[in-house]
């Protein structure tokens, strides 16, 4: 069939549908033929269904696990539909893993996500985000108009930035990035005033992102498995901060100003260069984990 005769019979079936239509009230005979016929307007569940639909159409990987484009979205593998039929939540990490819709295995990791499209950012309702371990080289700016998300994981991708729009994701309270191979991030995310998770990982960072002491809000923080080689002394800023992970860097010291963390419950300077530890975080604490780096210098930071 020719697109334009399957054009013409979507218009036909519109037609027959509407109100006044040969369907829905018998073609109106005998009443004129002054009723203006009006397709109605989409809802925001409609408009939402649409966009994971697209999303599917394009998408091999997701055909894998999304069964066929007329069935409900609530009933798609990792979607999660709220009030009102809205989208609130994808769950799409380890996609490769998931079931297939139609039951059949083997899965492989060629059924990785390599892309998210720009249309995502219309899920104005969505509100946790989940797409790790996937095969993400990037993703679109336009997930910036996720206003309402609390909770967008990224890890285990292959992202080499982030876009700066996530600044504007001020309702969001956890953002994992591990296991990607970020070397900076953008200023714009020292605006996330609501965030308490940050995990920042198995990266390749050769210094602490100063946006990093803007988030007062912080109680997690791991920079660990990066190339640090300091750390700044405005880390001792982060008053609520209760875990901090440094482990796994080049780190030949740390500044006496982290003493400052009263909050600290946790810290991980683990296979660093360390020869000492600043007296300030010995005093007055009991930090409920210290691992191997920590258990060799049990003179200067147990004592």
């Amino acid at each position: 069939m020719s697109a334009a005769i399957a054009a013409a019979l979507t218009v036909a079936l519109l037609l027959l549908e509407a109100p006044g239509g040969a369907l829905a009230q018998g073609a109106g005979r005998g009443r004129g033929n002054n009723n203006v016929l009006k397709r109605s307007k989409p809802t925001p569940a409609d408009l939402d269904r649409s966009i994971l639909v697209e999303w599917r159409q394009g998408s091999p990987q997701l055909q894998r696990v999304w069964s066929d484009d007329n069935a409900p979205v609530s009933a798609w593998e990792g979607v999660t539909v709220g009030a009102q039929g809205r989208v609130v939540k994808i769950e799409l990490e380890n996609l490769w893993l998931m079931k297939p819709a139609g039951g059949a295995y083997p899965y492989s990791s060629g059924d990785k996500l390599t892309s998210v499209p720009a249309a995502l950012g219309g899920l104005t309702a969505l509100e946790t985000l989940n797409l790790g371990i996937n095969q993400l080289t990037s993703v679109p700016a336009e997930l910036g108009r996720l206003t309402v998300l609390t909770r967008l994981d990224l890890g285990g991708n292959q992202l080499t930035s982030v876009p700066a729009e996530l600044g504007g994701l001020t309702a969001m309270k956890t953002l994992s990035l591990n296991g990607n191979q970020l070397t900076s991030l953008p200023a714009e995310l020292g605006r996330l005033s609501a965030l308490t998770w940050l995990e920042l990982g198995h990266n390749q960072l050769t210094s602490v992102p100063a946006v990093l002491t803007n988030l007062a809000a912080l109680e997690y923080l791991n920079l660990g498995e990066n190339q640090l080689t300091s750390v700044p002394a405005a880390l001792g800023r982060l008053a609520a901060l209760k875990t901090l992970g440094l482990g796994i860097n080049q780190l030949k010291s740390v500044p006496a100003e982290l003493g400052r963390l009263t909050s600290l419950e946790e810290l991980h300077l683990e296979q660093n260069q360390l020869t000492s530890v600043p007296v300030e975080l010995r005093q007055g604490r009991t930090l409920v984990h210290v691992r191997a780096q920590l258990e060799q210098l049990q003179d200067t930071f147990m004592s």
